[in-house]
C-alpha cells in the first residue's frame, strides 16, 4: 500500500490569537425510525458536541457506520436533527426562517465520496459550474458568471478547456477537482469534506488533500473533514474527533492524538496507518479489531465499544463512560481504562493487564 505524502501543516505562532467559532455543535442527536415501527430506533448520532473555530478543520474519523456522514449532513441541515442545535456564525440554525437560511446555504457547502454521481453524466462543466451561480442569484450578467466559472476551474487545477467537457471524458481526480469547483462557487465560508479521496489512488489522494490544503490557506475556509482514514485526515486536521457508534470517543488536538491515543479504538486505528520512517513504540505491533460493530438499533449496554475491546472490564457492561481529559484539558477519551493501559505495548495486552 502506497503511503499519503501530503504538505506539512502551518504550525503557526508561538502564541496565536483565539479564533472565533464558525460552527458550534451541542448535544446532537439524529435517531431514525425504521420502517417496522415495531423496530427499535436506530441512534445514528448520539449526544455529539464540538466547535469548529474559523480557518481551521475539525477531522471526523471512524469505521462506516458510526454517523459521521449523518452528523455532516444534519450540520448543513441536510437531515434533520431530531435534538440539539447547531449554530452557524452565531445563528441557531434550527431557528432562522426559509428566507435566512436560504441566505445561509450560500456559506456553506459539501463535497461527497463519489463525484460520478454527484455530477450530471449529461451535463457539461460549464453547465454544472453556473447552475449554482444562477440558483444564488451570483453574477449581474451571463459573462460575469463565465467569468466566474473560468476562475473557479483555475483554483482547482484544470483550464478553460474542461467548460464543454463531460464528467466521462475526466479521470477520477478530475472529477473530484470539479465537484470542489462546484462547492466554492457560491464563495462559502464552511466546507463539509465526506470521504472526498476514498475512491482515489494513494497518488491522487495526496494531491487532492494538497489541493484541499492551498485553498483552506488562500480562502480561509473552515472545514469539516469526514473520512475512515486516520493517516489522511491527521494532515488535514487541526482538531479530531473519532467516533464510535454514533458517539464521540475521543477528542482532542489532531497531533496529540496522533502521537498519544487515549481510547482503545483510536489505538486500533492509529496502528493500522502505515509509516514512511520506523514505526514508534505506540505503533510496534498492529491491532486488529475483532468482529463487526454493533448493531446500532440495539447497541452493548455500558462501553459501545467493548464488544471489541482487548481491555474490556467488568465496569465496561455496566457503566457508560464519559469523556474525561487526559494529560491535556483539550484531549478527551471516554473509556474506563487508563491512558498509560491503552497506550501499552500490544504484546503487554495480550498477556493480560490489570486496572
Amino acid at each position: 500500500m502506497e503511503t499519503i505524502v501530503t504538505q506539512p501543516r502551518p504550525t503557526g505562532t508561538a502564541d496565536p490569537a483565539p479564533a472565533t467559532n464558525l460552527v458550534e455543535v451541542r448535544n446532537l442527536a439524529v435517531h431514525f425510525q425504521p420502517r417496522r415501527r415495531s423496530g427499535s430506533v436506530v441512534k445514528a448520532v448520539d449526544d455529539v458536541s464540538f466547535d469548529i473555530p474559523e480557518g481551521t478543520t475539525l477531522g471526523v474519523v471512524g469505521e462506516s457506520g458510526c454517523g459521521k456522514s449523518t452528523t455532516g449532513r444534519a450540520i448543513l441541515n441536510l437531515v434533520r436533527p431530531t435534538s440539539g442545535s447547531v449554530r452557524f456564525g452565531g445563528q441557531d440554525l434550527a431557528n432562522v426562517d426559509r428566507a435566512a437560511l436560504r441566505r445561509l446555504r450560500s456559506d456553506m457547502a459539501m463535497v461527497f465520496q463519489d463525484p460520478i454521481g454527484a455530477l450530471d453524466p449529461l451535463q457539461t462543466v460549464g453547465s454544472a459550474l453556473t447552475e449554482p451561480l444562477v440558483a444564488h442569484g451570483i453574477g449581474s450578467s451571463r459573462r460575469d458568471r463565465e467569468r466566474r466559472v473560468r476562475e473557479l476551474l483555475d483554483m482547482v487545477g484544470l483550464g478553460e478547456r474542461a467548460l464543454g467537457r463531460l464528467p466521462r471524458e475526466f479521470s477520477g481526480g478530475q472529477r473530484q477537482r470539479i465537484v470542489i469547483a462546484r462547492a466554492l462557487a457560491t464563495s462559502p465560508r464552511f466546507i463539509v469534506f465526506d470521504e472526498p479521496i476514498a475512491a482515489l489512488d494513494a497518488s491522487i489522494q495526496a494531491q487532492i488533500l494538497n489541493l484541499i490544503l492551498d485553498l483552506q490557506r488562500e480562502l480561509g475556509l473552515t472545514y469539516l473533514f469526514i473520512t475512515h482514514d486516520l493517516a489522511a485526515v491527521e494532515h488535514v486536521s487541526d482538531r479530531l474527533v473519532v467516533m464510535y457508534l454514533g458517539r464521540v470517543v475521543e477528542d482532542g488536538d489532531a497531533r496529540e492524538i496522533d502521537d498519544r491515543p487515549g481510547h482503545p479504538y483510536t489505538r486500533a486505528l492509529s496502528s493500522a496507518v502505515l509509516e514512511p520512517e520506523p514505526p514508534s513504540v505506540a505503533r510496534r505491533e498492529r491491532i486488529v479489531v475483532g468482529g463487526d460493530p454493533p448493531d446500532p438499533a440495539n447497541p452493548p449496554s455500558g462501553c459501545p465499544f467493548r464488544t471489541r475491546c482487548w481491555l474490556a472490564q467488568d465496569v465496561c457492561a455496566e457503566v457508560r463512560p464519559e469523556l474525561l481529559p487526559l494529560e491535556l484539558p483539550s484531549h478527551r477519551a471516554a473509556c474506563h481504562a487508563p491512558a498509560a493501559t491503552v497506550r501499552a505495548d500490544v504484546r503487554e495486552m495480550a498477556e493480560g493487564v490489570s486496572w
